[in-house]
């Protein structure tokens, strides 16, 4: 698998891999495999003497849809700031935290929360916040059932879902900041 980003680079399978320009222009990134290796990300590159940014985001939901919808508008927001964005697609709070467990850090979290009295996207942030995790959380819902458990893990933000793009641009020029 590979990663795209935006600017046309690629960040390829081997860790010893550096940017190199793609065939054709645009903003794509592979769903998370859990059996992807590890990968190397750098944090910023420079081409040409201008220096690019490249923001990692985690977005975990079960919701296929909701996922991608994330990634394109994530993707179309740093595209136009003209800075490279990763972002990670996750089905499950599990592979989420599978991912940061083989070191994979990331400067905001895109995570919705489920139904029921815990669920597990709220389990996995507490998680990540007792591993020392102090990037930006941003938590996704249907209802406002557990706006108050999310701030208790310091949450940026807690949208009731659907997620307009002009509130996640909002939230991205907050988090980029």
């Amino acid at each position: 698998g590979r990663m795209m980003l935006t600017r046309g680079f690629v960040i390829a399978g081997s860790p010893f891999s550096l940017f190199r320009p793609l065939q054709r222009a645009g903003c794509f990134c592979d769903n998370h495999t859990p059996a992807r290796p590890k990968k190397q990300v750098r944090r910023s590159f420079c081409k040409g003497g201008v220096f690019f940014m490249v923001f990692h985001i985690a977005v975990c939901s079960p919701d296929a849809a909701l996922c991608s919808g994330l990634q394109r508008q994530c993707l179309d927001y740093y595209a136009r700031r003209e800075d490279a964005c990763i972002v990670e697609l996750f089905s499950s709070a599990d592979a989420l935290l599978q991912r940061g467990s083989e070191g994979a850090r990331f400067e905001l979290y895109l995570i919705e929360l489920g139904s029921g009295a815990s669920p597990a996207g709220l389990r996995a942030a507490e998680t990540l916040r007792r591993r020392g995790c102090k990037a930006p959380l941003v938590f996704l819902a249907r209802t406002p059932a557990h706006a108050y458990s999310a701030y208790r893990v310091d949450a940026m933000q807690y949208f009731l879902l659907p997620v307009h793009q002009q509130e996640l641009f909002a939230l991205l020029d907050r988090a980029t900041e």
